[in-house]
This record gives C-alpha cells, sequence and structure tokens, in this order.
C-alpha cells in the first residue's frame, strides 16, 4: 500500500519544473514513470497527477504516446550566418589556454543550435587586410584579446570600424567602452574577491603575482585586488618588473613577508609554486588563491582555491543572446559583466 505523502501542490510543482530544467540540461527528455517520479519529487501520486496536468498546460511537457517528456524547444541560430571567433594566438594555438577553453565551450554549445562558428588566431605579425577580409566575410564577430594591444592602437581602431558594419560582441572585460556589446568576465571583481577572501582567512600582508607584461585583463585583477587592500587598510605588494617571471615575483612576495599570495591566473601555476608546496611554506606560513582560467587550480594536488574564469556563464550568456538575435533580429545590444564564483580549496 502506497504512504501517502503530505506535500503541497504547489510545491510539488516548482520541484517538478526545476527537476525538468536539470534533465534539459543533462539533455534527457523522458520522464520517469509515476511511481518513481512520486518518490523522486516526495508527494503522492495524485498531488503528482495534478502538477503534471499543469506542467502540460503550461506546454513544460508534451505527451509521447503512453508516456510524458520535455517539450523542448528546438532554437536555431543558423540564419545569423556566420560567427567568427577571433583571439591571439599562431598557428591555431592559443597563446592562453583560458581562451582556447571558452572557445571550446562556445562552440560546443553552438552546435546545439546550428551556429556556424569560426575561429581567427592573431598576433602582430597578422596582416590588418587579413583581419578585415575575414570580419567583412562574417556576420557577427566574438572578439577577445589582443595581449599585445593596448586601448587606443590601430589594432583597436580597425575593430570601431568594423563595428560600425557588422555586429561585434566583446567577450573581454577591457573593451566595455569601445564596444555596444559585451558579455565578460568582471576582472576587477576577481581581484577583489581575491583580496577580501585572503582577507578573511586572516591575512593582513597581501601580494600580487602577475608574470605577463601588457596584459589588460590581468592589470584589471591586479587593480581590483589593490582596491579592496587600500579600502580595509591592509598592507598590499605588487612587482614593480613584471618581467622578472612568475616564480621570480612569487618568491620575492614570499620574502617581503607577504601571508597571503594572488596568483592572476594559475597558467604556470606548477611551476611557479612548486617550491613553496615541497617545503610546506603554502598553506602553512602563506595562503594562495588564483583563478581557475585553464583548470590547473583545481586540478592540483592539493586543490588551490580560485575565482572562477566565468567560461560556462559567458557561454551561456552568448548563446542566450544569439538565440534572440536569430529570433528579433532587432534585439537591443547586450551588456552583461559576470560576477565570478569563489572555488574554496585547501590554500586559505
Amino acid at each position: 500500500m502506497e504512504t501517502r505523502r503530505y506535500k503541497k501542490y504547489t510545491d510539488t510543482f516548482q520541484d517538478l519544473i526545476a527537476l525538468c530544467r536539470r534533465m534539459q540540461e543533462s539533455g534527457s527528455t523522458a520522464l520517469p514513470h509515476e511511481r518513481e517520479l512520486a518518490e523522486e519529487l516526495g508527494c503522492s501520486r495524485m498531488t503528482l497527477r495534478k502538477a503534471l496536468a499543469e506542467a502540460l498546460q503550461q506546454k513544460v511537457l508534451k505527451r509521447s504516446g503512453r508516456f510524458l517528456e520535455l517539450n523542448v524547444v528546438r532554437h536555431d541560430i543558423s540564419n545569423l550566418g556566420r560567427i567568427l571567433f577571433i583571439a591571439t594566438g599562431h598557428d591555431e594555438k592559443f597563446n592562453l589556454n583560458a581562451l582556447s577553453k571558452l572557445f571550446n565551450s562556445i562552440s560546443a554549445e553552438m552546435k546545439k543550435y546550428n551556429g556556424q562558428l569560426e575561429l581567427l588566431l592573431t598576433n602582430p605579425a597578422t596582416p590588418e587586410d587579413l583581419i578585415r577580409k575575414r570580419c567583412m566575410e562574417s556576420d557577427i564577430i566574438l572578439f577577445t584579446l589582443f595581449l599585445t594591444e593596448a586601448p587606443g592602437s590601430e589594432r583597436l581602431r580597425l575593430f570601431w570600424e568594423i563595428g560600425r558594419q557588422r555586429r561585434v560582441i566583446a567577450l573581454s572585460d577591457p573593451y566595455l567602452e569601445s564596444f555596444h556589446n559585451f558579455i565578460a568576465l568582471d576582472n576587477v571583481a576577481v581581484g577583489v574577491i581575491a583580496a577580501q577572501t585572503l582577507h578573511r582567512a586572516g591575512c593582513r600582508n597581501l601580494g600580487c603575482v602577475c608574470n605577463l607584461r601588457n596584459n589588460m585583463i590581468f592589470e584589471k585583477r591586479m587593480d581590483g585586488f589593490r582596491r579592496y587592500a587600500d579600502n580595509s587598510g591592509v598592507n598590499c605588494w605588487l612587482p614593480s618588473q613584471r618581467d622578472a617571471g612568475g616564480k621570480a615575483q612569487f618568491d620575492q612576495a614570499v620574502k617581503y613577508g607577504c601571508d597571503g599570495i594572488f596568483i592572476v591566473s594559475d597558467e604556470g601555476l606548477d611551476v611557479i609554486t612548486a617550491e613553496a608546496f615541497a617545503a610546506g611554506v603554502v598553506p602553512r606560513d602563506v595562503k594562495l588563491i588564483t583563478v581557475d582560467g585553464c583548470g590547473k587550480a583545481r586540478a592540483h594536488v592539493p586543490q588551490v582555491t580560485c575565482v572562477s574564469h566565468g567560461t560556462k556563464q559567458v557561454t551561456l550568456e552568448l548563446i542566450k543572446y544569439l538565440i534572440h538575435l536569430s529570433e528579433q533580429p532587432d534585439w537591443p545590444d547586450c551588456r552583461k559583466l559576470i560576477t565570478p564564483e569563489l572555488h574554496s580549496g585547501a590554500t586559505t
């Protein structure tokens, strides 16, 4: 005999909708049998049937013979034409693994909606005519980062010009002021969260390691880090010469007496911190935090505390925007800064 479960219909319906969302994200469409579904939702079968009827009425579900399945709307963005992803690199190799990770994430999602995504890697030696040609052959340009370009550079002016004729979407926050459309990680917030986490862990002498020069994203992270330290009254050490290399900077920060260090990217994390971990300096004497750009922080043993790179959130927001554009071409500009998340680890 079935045990009666006293659960409100409204709660059951909300739990059913949440289950449908999880199923759609995982690619499942067929609902479990009624008895199994009632057990999973913790309700009576009578309450479940009422919730299912409501879901059918709202077209969340549809009937397939004797069974129920998700009523998945199949969006198609193929009418947007050719979408070009531009990043810094050479011979199909990205300069930063984090940008490769973002491209792969976007590419995988676009395939679900029949999107036409192409890749153009550029560097200072790439002819401007080639960039212009590829952009003008495309309908939408996804613009990430030129590592060697400063604001107001000729390369950036080229994209301003292209933006008058094509829809350009910036995926890096140094360019927020330059383009109408952007979906990007808030890198100032990355630095603030890093400093705040170290401060809350008891650190009072903060340090920052940035071994790549002229990187506007990393500069924003350092700026946020510095701002928090200044506003909180804690000491903040910043490298005066970032061409010294990440390990040299890290060693200088430890020598200076920093008890909390922020490495602005997990690129090269193992090389920078290997000796400190082997000697027990981290996390015994020094707390450590970085950014989960290419997965090295979370794969490290022990796992390093890190701030998210926002890859998944940027991808989902971009796909959502492209779907709007495919269905309503006059959809307004998109201006979205992604707030990073904190992934706890053994180093704070």
